[in-house]
């Protein structure tokens, strides 16, 4: 993502895991992504607030929908990405394990 929040780009396993082509998601800010259900997307921008604020990476649990309509849970790891001391955009990984354990927090 670009520090405005738009998605610059995904790979193989982002389309393999949720179903969606690249091109649904590229260019689309974090409000409007197909993925995140509408009911989280304000923790989303929250959460990149705080990436940006701190400057640190923040891993948490949430829901995301497949394409086919189905939501999973995920791990997310938020990051920013810094080049030459500076931060360009953030960067998202997600981690889905089938067997879902709740979060104790």
């Amino acid at each position: 993502m670009d520090l405005k929040g738009k998605v610059e780009s995904v790979n193989d396993t982002f389309e393999e895991l949720f179903g969606w082509n690249r091109m649904d998601v590229i260019g689309r800010h974090a409000n409007f992504l197909p993925h995140v259900p509408l009911v989280l997307r304000f923790k989303l921008n929250r959460y990149l607030k705080q990436v940006k604020n701190d400057n640190q990476s923040i891993q948490y649990r949430t829901i995301r929908n497949r394409k086919s309509g189905i939501a999973i849970y995920v791990d997310v790891t938020l990051s920013p990405l810094i080049l030459n001391e500076i931060t360009t955009g953030y960067v998202g990984e997600y981690f889905f394990n089938s067997v879902y354990i709740p979060d104790d927090k």
